[in-house]
């Protein structure tokens, strides 16, 4: 992987963040430590399609689930998902310009929900040259992971002094530092160009960037987000608006594997049933126990470098299953003891 990708993105070069400061929304604490205690209970098998038997070859319509964290607000899609293009209605007056070329930008304090009580005053970050690795301190090595892993570039100094200085008095858990970097504009509008490049196989416009930054900052997740794209007509579109071809390329793409011709039977019929409604058949994919599983082994390879043990799979899927977001599964993991001390 090179200086210019993140863990979570490696095919997708790194954009340069807007000339605005980083919007990030409330954070809520997350665990720090992986495994969790063994007394959590497994999750329940994900309920199979109707006529349909639970096996591994056959996903399991989704559960509705009708609460998420605070981070995500509302849980309720909208009925009539905008086709792609266009994106939602342009951005407030307030918003500037999404540019691939604007200077970086060091990340700005992040609006802190107290829990339980106010948050104490962030300490300002001086303005000093970034120090060599080797004599950083631990909160700086576990800033620069964030930096690196996640936004896919070194810190620029400002930004690395604010947040460890933060973490060294206490103001922010690393949880919050955490979500704060997952739910930064920079790290959001590289995932929506790897979204426009893998799933629509095309570059965004900046508008359309823009747009999605505001979806998400209106209070819908990153798998709201990703759900849009694959049942948008111009998804569709790409494959002749063949249902059985759609079928299969979310087999492909979503789930990594090939359908089976009773599974992608199954889910054309669904789709003739309900008068074509693609995103209620990516809905059903994109909360499977299949889906979710291999999301959740995603997340542990790309921070922790390593495949879940059951314990902590079991206990995550049933997170993810019960309305954890993608987002803050992501923050969990990065907050977690066994990558901070993977950067000391």
């Amino acid at each position: 992987m090179s200086a210019n990708q993140s863990a979570f993105h490696p095919g997708v070069e790194r954009l340069e963040p807007r000339d605005v400061p980083s919007t990030v929304g409330p954070i809520v604490d997350v665990p720090t430590t992986l495994p969790p205690p063994p007394a959590v209970e497994p999750p329940p098998a994900p309920l199979p399609p109707i006529g349909v038997p639970t096996t591994d070859g056959v996903i399991g319509t989704p559960t509705p689930t009708t609460t998420r964290p605070l981070v995500d607000g509302p849980s309720t899609p909208a009925t009539n998902i905008p086709d792609l293009p266009p994106p939602p209605p342009a951005p407030p007056p307030a918003r500037s310009p999404f540019t691939l070329t604007a200077p970086l930008r060091s990340p700005t304090p992040i609006n802190v929900v107290p829990i339980p009580a106010p948050m104490p005053t962030p300490v300002p970050p001086p303005i000093t040259p970034t120090p060599p690795e080797g004599s950083l301190t631990q909160a700086q090595r576990f800033v620069t992971h964030l930096y690196r892993d996640v936004l896919g570039r070194a810190p620029d100094a400002s930004g690395l002094a604010y947040w460890s200085a933060n973490l060294d008095v206490g103001t922010f858990t690393r949880g919050q530092v955490s979500a704060a970097f997952i739910s930064s504009d920079e790290y959001r509008a590289n995932t929506i160009v790897s979204y426009y490049q893998n799933i629509l196989g095309r570059t965004p416009t900046t508008a359309e960037v823009n747009g999605y930054l505001d979806q998400l900052e209106g209070g819908r997740s990153m798998t709201d987000v990703r759900q849009m794209f694959f049942a948008s007509e111009e998804f569709f579109a790409r494959f002749s608006r063949n249902p059985a071809a759609f079928v299969g390329q979310l087999y492909s793409q979503v789930l990594g594997r090939t359908g089976t011709p009773a599974e992608v039977n199954f889910w054309v019929n669904e789709l003739n049933a309900t008068n074509g409604d693609r995103m209620r058949v990516v809905r059903g994919f994109m909360m499977s126990g299949e889906y979710l599983r291999s999301e959740v082994s995603g997340v542990y390879a790309a921070v922790l470098q390593r495949p879940p043990e059951d314990s902590g799979l079991n206990y995550w899927v049933s997170k993810r299953s019960a309305g954890l977001s993608t987002e803050m599964l992501t923050a969990a993991v990065l907050a977690s003891d066994e990558y901070y001390r993977r950067a000391a």
